[in-house]
């Protein structure tokens, strides 16, 4: 497993329907954290880039309590008796890689410190097994299994964020030569939103709006690609002008903000395909 693995996902990801996945967040009070299932079982790469175009990571497991905790809110999605995968992944280039054991890291760039694999986990039994997620009713429970990246054609995921996101911005179509779709959900209808966008990096930055100050997640300069009226469901869809040619590999950041609650959703940094 290797990045490209992960930008061959977010081109699948981003080619897709704008809009179509949306996420129950659950908040953790131990960890402070958001965490949700993805819109439906896939491949681990692909599981990732979901979790990366809502601001967010597929789960890091810190210690026990929130191992416990993440299985008992979404460890009963399972596939084939196999729940779902975490962020938990076997580097090649790791100075430490050796099968079956070394090389485990955090998406997020955790350092890997608790661990719970069942039993004589990970053993890399079948060869490719380079992904980990809860073993299930199948065997284990909470406990972890590694597994090839499309087992069973693909499992459930957590993903996890380290803001409330109850304002959701959603990218696709970051192409050169294709017009850019944003979707921000969580809205209340009839509300004010809009996104921008900076070239600069991640923030934080206060900004001063009609309904006052609130901190974006974006770093200046910034610009406002546009604003629209939340529908009865809470969305608003918008769209930017067609990417150049000299775009792209272009590092963007994105963050969606609500004008009439003075909210901003999770940061988004994405590059241009």
């Amino acid at each position: 497993m290797r990045f490209p693995l992960i930008l061959t996902a977010l081109v699948a990801l981003l080619c897709a329907t704008p809009g179509q996945a949306q996420h129950t967040w659950v908040h953790n009070p131990a960890t402070g954290h958001w965490y949700a299932l993805t819109s439906a079982p896939q491949h681990w790469d692909v599981a990732q880039a979901e979790a990366l175009s809502v601001g967010g990571y597929l789960t890091t497991l810190n210690d026990a309590a929130e191992n416990a905790w993440v299985y008992a809110n979404f460890g009963a999605n399972e596939v084939n008796g196999h729940g779902p995968w975490m962020g938990l992944w076997q580097n090649f280039a790791s100075p430490g890689f050796v099968e079956p054991g070394g090389g485990w890291e955090w998406m997020n760039g955790n350092v890997l410190g608790y661990t719970n694999w069942f039993g004589p986990e990970p053993n890399n039994a079948n060869g490719g097994e380079h992904h980990a997620h809860f073993h299930g009713s199948a065997a284990g429970g909470s406990q972890w299994n590694d597994a090839p990246l499309d087992l069973f054609g693909g499992l459930w995921a957590v993903i996890e964020t380290d803001n409330d996101p109850g304002l959701e911005l959603q990218v696709s179509n970051l192409f050169v030569g294709s017009a850019p779709t944003f979707q921000v959900s969580g809205a209340n209808p009839g509300d004010t939103v809009g996104v921008a966008y900076s070239l600069a990096g991640a923030g934080p930055t206060s900004v001063t709006t009609p309904c006052g100050p609130f901190i974006m997640e974006l770093s200046l300069p910034m610009a406002l690609i546009g604003m629209a009226t939340a529908d009865p469901l809470g969305v608003a869809t918008l769209s930017g002008p067609t990417l150049p040619g000299g775009a792209l590999g272009l590092t963007i950041w994105f963050d969606g903000l609500n004008t009439t609650t003075c909210v901003s959703s999770p940061g988004v940094v994405l590059t241009v395909l």
